[in-house]
């Protein structure tokens, strides 16, 4: 069996692989569609699932969940998220935007297993048209998502924001979609369930094309069209019902509190390590760090050799 090239197990609703199958080492062609192994080794090539598997003798449960955040810019998602990890938003000069994505560690209280609470990794997605193009290269599969729009906007607003919003996440996941509307602040509530009813009614009208259509999801509860109202100024405001649904949908999530290789989740926190360090300083500074990098990742993980650490940097990308 060791001499097998070829296996297919698409489609066979197994919920992982046995550790054994990093045996097969003269394996050149494997297809797991169709199964719920972890999604990251789904979009791995072979010699990357054989390093997972044999890797996972010195396994760790890993709980943790990727929230990803899209609106147009304005519409309050850097407020929001400072709101959910410090309680509290911060005044922001009106030219202070996102550029590209912020990324920000949310450690919650909510706990997946014993010993083991949730960590939330918040992908802040900047609002600008002109960073769209790249924004489709960083969404996953396995993410929860929030589509965020102002509720100070008119209801016809909020149904193109919601409706390119969506189509564009469609493209890349078919999971639940939570809809936030921000700015509730200054906006009569009378006025606010208007433009909730109007909104209900007219976005499953724009997305019912063959791609994606909208009733269709919403027939087979793969996404509700409740719209969340939250303010983050000048208190914050719908936090606790925005959670109770955020954790719902974690819940639900099945590679939450899976065992994945202590050395791939130690490289994935060595990169966030060097992530956060280059954050500091002024540009010069960073730049030369960055070119007279000392810190050598592969050094610092002595258990692999060259070909294994290509396929572990494989890893982080996807």
């Amino acid at each position: 069996l060791t001499s097998l090239k070829q296996l297919n197990l698409s489609f066979n609703w197994l919920k992982d692989l046995p550790k054994e199958i990093c045996q097969l080492t003269n394996l050149e062609k494997l297809d797991v569609f169709g199964n719920s192994v972890p999604p990251e080794v789904m979009n791995m090539n072979v010699k990357g699932v054989l390093l997972f598997y044999k890797k996972l003798s010195d396994g760790v449960v890993v709980c943790r969940q990727r929230l990803m955040i899209l609106g147009r810019g304005g519409v309050g998602k850097t407020s929001f998220v400072d709101c959910l990890i410090l309680g509290k938003s911060r005044e922001r000069k009106n030219e202070e935007r996102t550029f590209g994505i912020d990324i920000s560690s949310w450690s919650s209280d909510f706990l997946i297993q014993k010993d083991c609470t949730l960590d939330v990794e918040i992908w802040d997605f900047a609002g600008q048209t002109i960073f769209y193009p790249t924004h489709q290269l960083f969404l996953e599969y396995s993410a929860i998502y929030v589509v965020m729009f102002s509720w100070k906007s008119s209801w016809e607003e909020i149904v193109e924001e919601l409706r390119d919003m969506i189509g564009f996440i469609r493209c890349f996941s078919d999971e639940p979609i939570l809809l936030v509307g921000s700015k509730c602040d200054g906006v009569d509530e009378k006025e606010i369930k208007v433009k909730s009813r109007s909104v209900k009614l007219r976005l499953p009208k724009e997305l019912r094309n063959e791609k994606f259509s909208l009733k269709k999801m919403l027939e087979e509860g793969k996404q509700n069209m409740e719209l969340l109202v939250v303010s983050s100024l000048p208190s914050p405001k719908g936090l606790k019902e925005f959670k109770s649904k955020f954790f719902d949908l974690v819940q639900e999530n099945e590679n939450i509190g899976r065992e994945y290789p202590k050395i791939f989740i130690e490289l994935e926190d060595k990169v966030k390590e060097e992530r956060e360090k280059r954050k500091t300083g002024t540009k010069e500074v960073r730049r030369k760090r960055f070119e007279d990098r000392e810190i050598s990742v592969y050094q610092d993980l002595p258990m692999v050799n060259e070909e294994e650490f290509a396929e572990l940097v494989g890893w982080i990308q996807r």
